[in-house]
């Protein structure tokens, strides 16, 4: 499970069909998921919503806390520039610095039937999308969350250093 799970960084999660792909009841998927994060292996992190009829509500995403045991469980050590799961990589360590800042209950993600979605929402007055190539940010893609929640900003997080742009600034992921 725990290796499923480090292939699906920044994916919903779906309890049941961990369950079933791995043959053990849903409860025993909630006791191993209770162990990883008690014993802070992983964390999940919920969805952020106002509207629960447009926005999910249910399924949380999964980040590990630390980067080596999921790269050691993925079976790839590689420079993040040629790495196939760059952008998972990415996301998971854009985790790793907002839960080094804010508690993981104040670290959220957004997402709405039609699969608009960005990637954090921190404490309810910051939202961040998290791109491994900054260029193919477009801020309209996010006008379903900008119409929503308008008085919260949304920036992009990249490998790259700190640039601001006319209606967004891009982090680097360590200056976050």
């Amino acid at each position: 499970m725990i290796k499923m799970l480090a292939t699906q960084v920044g994916s919903l999660m779906n309890r049941n069909e961990l369950s079933k792909a791995i043959c053990v009841s849903v409860q025993a998927i909630d006791n191993y998921l209770y162990v990883l994060q008690k014993t802070f292996h992983a964390a999940l992190v919920k969805p952020f919503h106002t509207n629960v009829r447009k926005e999910l509500t249910k399924m949380p995403k999964l980040y590990f806390s630390d980067m080596g045991m999921r790269n050691y469980l993925v079976g790839d050590f590689r420079d993040f520039r040629i790495r196939n799961d760059r952008g998972a990589f990415l996301e998971n360590l854009c985790f790793r610095q907002l839960s080094a800042r804010f508690s993981n209950d104040d670290i959220c993600f957004w997402r709405t039937q039609d699969k608009t979605e960005l990637d954090f929402v921190v404490k309810g007055e910051h939202g961040f999308e998290v791109k491994s190539t900054p260029e193919t940010f477009s801020l309209s893609t996010y006008s379903g969350f900008r119409e929503r929640h308008p008085s919260i900003p949304v920036d992009v997080v990249s490998f790259d250093s700190f640039a601001q742009k006319a209606h967004y600034r891009v982090w680097g992921v360590f200056g976050i």
